[in-house]
């Protein structure tokens, strides 16, 4: 399992949400994106030539560019959560919120290492 996500200023991200609804979103015909179903050409990407997909891939990657300063990604592997914590059954957890929870802490230092750094 793997999960991830994006830091930036308050005013970066404003400027990446305004940019992906009203310019990124709008110009495609789209209301939301899921990248699963762009990714397979599912849903709302059905019927997408490979020219539209590969227009709207090379948008976001232009604004994940201009605005998201930092990535990141925690990945779990079953067999480690396994090993370490036992069956998610017994536990009365699941390894996504382990995962979460390594995600969270994750984006908490490096906020914390870029406030060090500016």
């Amino acid at each position: 399992m793997a999960m991830g996500g994006f830091l930036s200023t308050e005013t970066e991200w404003s400027s990446f949400v305004q940019r992906w609804n009203d310019t990124l979103l709008y110009s495609h015909g789209l209301t939301h994106s899921h990248a699963v179903d762009l990714v397979h050409k599912k849903k709302e990407f059905k019927g997408w030539t490979n020219a539209r997909h590969d227009e709207f891939v090379l948008g976001v990657r232009e604004l994940m560019n201009a605005h998201l300063n930092a990535g990141f990604v925690a990945n779990l592997r079953r067999d480690d959560y396994q090993k370490h914590y036992g069956t998610y059954r017994n536990r009365g957890s699941h390894p996504r919120i382990s995962c979460t929870a390594c995600s969270s802490e994750l984006a908490c230092r490096l906020r914390w290492l870029s406030s060090r750094i500016s």
